[in-house]
């Protein structure tokens, strides 16, 4: 019955946060014996995060558009379009990835809007909308986990629509706080700005 269905979901659902071994199984098991159970939407959503987690964002979005998000809490709806939204990112869904940061964006508030920010400026950015993207960006400057990446960005977008005035007033005071990683590549566009 329907307790019986209950008890199962969570004792599933502590199953995956536990990442238990054979997941894959139990997930499709409760999904074959309980199709239409509320839970069902539960176990697929904290099931998707265990891949996403792993960064198998391939899987976790599968497993993403087989769930009906109206029977997610209202954390895990918010964590889940985020989730969705971040995946079709990575996994080159632009379009629809957009789509889902500013949904999240249209929403009042919550836990995911700084970083659904920065990720739609990175789309816009991927795209070559930098009109788009250079706002955005220059609202995170002062963002703890997202300001310096943000204002790489924007030089770099400044860059490509030849503003090198900009370039080269913002890029060398950013070279420091750079990641060693982006460094030689700011170097090269501020050197390039100078000629």
């Amino acid at each position: 019955g329907l307790l019986q269905c209950e008890l199962e979901g969570y004792h599933l659902l502590c199953q995956i946060l536990l990442k238990r071994p054979n997941l894959d199984g139990l997930v499709a098991d409760f999904a074959q014996q309980y199709p239409y159970s509320p839970e069902l939407a539960r176990v697929l959503f904290h099931y998707s995060v265990y891949y996403f987690e792993q960064e198998n964002y391939v899987r976790s979005l599968e497993i993403m558009e087989g769930l009906q998000d109206a029977y997610l809490r209202k954390d895990e709806r918010l964590e889940y379009l985020f989730n969705r939204a971040f995946c079709d990112l990575r996994t080159g869904n632009y379009t629809r990835s957009q789509a889902g940061f500013n949904k999240l964006l249209g929403m009042e508030r919550n836990p995911f809007t700084q970083s659904s920010t920065y990720y739609l400026a990175y789309v816009y950015y991927v795209e070559r909308k930098f009109e788009q993207a250079l706002p955005l960006f220059k609202s995170l400057f002062s963002h703890m986990r997202y300001g310096v990446m943000s204002r790489y960005f924007w030089v770099e977008s400044k860059f490509m629509m030849n503003d090198h005035e900009a370039v080269v007033d913002a890029g060398p005071d950013l070279y420091q706080d750079l990641d060693k990683e982006y460094q030689p590549r700011l170097a090269r566009i501020i050197s390039e700005a100078y000629f």
